[in-house]
């Protein structure tokens, strides 16, 4: 009988599910890490940059609506710009993108007069350029054609 009674407790022992395989129980939340920057942010002392940077074009896209330019001068303007610290653009491969502009209707449209002079830049060319960080942090808007036109 003794043993009878030690079987069946043994038996109701792993049956009854304990604490540590209770399945509903809330387990703890794994520490997620620190999110990091996207790939496309720039850093926080160009956000809010206006001015002007001076560069050699080292990309474009097929489109025409991208440049890539490795930035060898930046000025601010003094009355605009709101970056910390612009001069750590010279040193920077920054994107450059067309500036949308509102039309009458309330849409907005690329600036066709940017789009056609982004398309006729080449790699190498030197350029200067008067751009505005975007609101968004990750690129660099081309607020009009320079005055120096790419070959």
């Amino acid at each position: 009988m003794m043993i009878r009674h030690l079987l069946a407790s043994s038996l109701l022992a792993l049956t009854v599910p304990c604490a540590a395989d209770d399945k509903s129980a809330a387990a703890p939340e794994p520490v997620k890490p620190a999110k990091a920057p996207s790939a496309g942010s720039l850093p926080k002392d160009v956000l809010m940059f206006f001015g002007k940077v001076t560069g050699t074009v080292e990309s474009l896209d097929n489109e025409g609506k991208q440049l890539k330019i490795k930035v060898t001068e930046a000025t601010a303007n003094s009355e605009k710009n709101k970056a910390p610290k612009p001069e750590t653009l010279r040193g920077m491969t920054i994107t450059i993108t067309p500036l949308e502009k509102k039309q009458k209707d309330g849409t907005k449209k690329l600036d066709a007069a940017v789009l056609e002079w982004m398309k006729g830049a080449e790699t190498g060319d030197s350029v200067t350029i008067s751009i505005r960080a975007s609101s968004k942090g990750e690129v660099f808007r081309l607020l009009s054609v320079p005055t120096a036109a790419p070959k």
